[in-house]
């Protein structure tokens, strides 16, 4: 829309956070890949080619799980401090 009462436009509202169902996902999901990479590296293929043809380490697996569980880590109020802040 071209005109606006008011002579601006509305600030859209930032919604920060993230509820702690998609913070389990995300937990989860960090968990399956870090618990694939340690079982393929116990039984020792430390890197493959997956379907697409892409190289895949097991060391690398590992380290994105763990990050994915600490960034599920984070509360859910410095997320919502640092989006006020950045205002």
């Amino acid at each position: 829309m071209a005109f606006h009462v008011g002579g601006h436009k509305p600030n859209a509202s930032l919604r920060a956070g993230y509820p702690i169902r998609v913070r389990l996902q995300i937990a989860g999901f960090g968990l399956l890949v870090l618990l694939g990479g340690v079982y393929r590296m116990l039984n020792g293929m430390y890197s493959w080619i997956n379907w697409r043809g892409q190289p895949v380490d097991s060391g690398l697996m590992i380290a994105l799980g763990s990050l994915a569980i600490l960034f599920a880590l984070i509360a859910d109020s410095w997320l919502v401090r640092a989006v006020k802040r950045s205002n």
